[in-house]
């Protein structure tokens, strides 16, 4: 065994070097990063929005018809309902909505809805204005024929809603799309 020096005491009262971070442990430093990962994790799990569930509850007509040889214009009120699954409620700044043909996919209408509340957990009815109108070219058009056979001979006609929402506060990453199938008639 070597003999005593006048530096070992020296070297052992020096204070051992831990590493730290932030005044605590890196152990501590790794827990907190990973309880806040947790935390922001399970924060956007129940308040990122879901798709709410959009039924078609049924298109009344605001305005008769008006047709002629080249085209034809109406207006509509299509009735939704919107089941919003979310734990916040969503304020719609805009809902914009197309009308298509379902037989040849011609674009025959639109209508936008501005400021709708969408409450959390809950079913809402909502009116979305619809104006059909298709310029055609000339009596041959078979969409200008469509749409006539919807009032003369009263048949209705098969058309797709596509609309997309502009949420407040997510329009500018998400915007919600859905299409419904309708049906157009005539009022009688």
């Amino acid at each position: 065994m070597a003999p005593p020096t006048i530096f070992s005491y020296q070297e052992r009262s020096k204070p051992v070097h831990r590493r730290s971070c932030c005044c605590c442990t890196c152990l501590v430093c790794v827990i907190l990063f990973v309880l806040i990962l947790v935390g922001i994790g399970l924060t956007l799990f129940f308040l990122w929005p879901r798709i709410p569930d959009v039924q078609y509850m049924g298109l009344q007509t605001v305005k008769a018809p008006e047709i002629n040889e080249q085209s034809f214009r109406a207006s509509y009120n299509a009735i939704v309902q919107i089941k919003n699954p979310n734990v916040v409620g969503w304020t719609v700044n805009r809902m914009e909505t197309l009308v298509y043909d379902r037989t040849t996919d011609a674009l025959i209408g639109n209508g936008t809805a501005t400021d709708l509340v969408i409450p959390k957990k809950e079913a809402t009815n909502f009116t979305l204005p619809i104006d059909v109108r298709y310029e055609g070219n000339g009596k041959d058009d078979p969409e200008i024929s469509r749409l006539r056979a919807i009032c003369l001979p009263g048949t209705p006609m098969p058309a797709t809603i596509k609309a997309q929402l502009w949420i407040k506060g997510l329009d500018w990453i998400y915007k919600p799309k859905f299409n419904k199938d309708i049906t157009i008639t005539c009022p009688k």
